[in-house]
Order: structure tokens, then sequence, then C-alpha cells
């Protein structure tokens, strides 16, 4: 099976999108496990992969093969979308549960964030049932 080269034009930057900005996002993340500091770099590759992710799901919304005539052209397509967006919504849980181990676990502080917040201490509260939120304190 083939999709049909109209569909795949209309959904292929959505999917390579929410794809790289997902592995972006994961990568930050082992480092942050691995050097045991905390950090917020994840943060804005999951915002891009979650905004590809919204699109992606208007796109198909609009039903982008309506001049297809076959089911089994649409299925692989639909298939590796829905399986992308699942992907960013398993990077987001991943990312709040790193930031939650790094706050249980006392990580070192992200030195860039404190330089950011001009003083203090950088926390992140973490939502995992949220939009992904980012709040920061100054202590």
């Amino acid at each position: 099976m083939k999709t049909p080269p109209q569909v795949k034009a209309k959904i292929q930057e959505t999917c390579t999108k929410m794809s790289s900005e997902s592995s972006l996002a994961l990568k930050e993340l082992a480092l942050s496990i691995r050097t045991m500091s905390s950090s917020s770099q994840a943060d804005p590759h999951i915002v891009n992969a979650k905004s590809a992710a919204k699109k992606l799901k208007s796109l198909l919304k609009m039903n982008p093969w309506e001049d297809t005539d076959y089911l089994d052209e649409i299925v692989p397509a639909t298939a590796v979308s829905s399986l992308l967006i699942e992907i960013v919504s398993s990077t987001v849980k991943i990312a709040d549960s790193v930031h939650e181990l790094a706050s249980m676990a006392k990580f070192k502080n992200d030195v860039l964030k404190q330089k950011e917040t001009g003083k203090g201490k950088a926390l992140r509260v973490p939502s995992i049932e949220g939009s992904h939120n980012v709040a920061i304190t100054v202590e």
C-alpha cells in the first residue's frame, strides 16, 4: 500500500516536526538524568511537538484524503499519524516524570535558567495531566 502523494504532502511536515522535536526533548531529558541536573531545555521541544500534534489533529479532521477512492490508501498515513501523536503524549509524560524525579532527588539546578531569572533558584512545576505548563518561581 502506498499513501497518495496529495495526502502525504499535507501531513509530512507536521509528522516530521513531531518526530524531531520529541527526539530532541528525549535527548535533553536523558542528559538531565545522566548529569543529575535539573534542566528545562527539553520544554521548548515539547511545546513544539505538542503544537505540531495539534496541527496534525486539525489536518486529519479536515479530511485530507477526500480525493482518495480507496480506504487502504489512507490507512498507513493515519496509522503513522496516530502513533506519532501518542509518542508526543508519552514524551510529555516522561518529561513531567523526569522533572518530578529531579525535584525529589534534588538534582543540581540548571545554571542557565538561574541566569535567566536573574537570581535565586529556578523551579519547574510539572503537570502530567495539564498542558505542560511551566511556572518559574524565584526564592
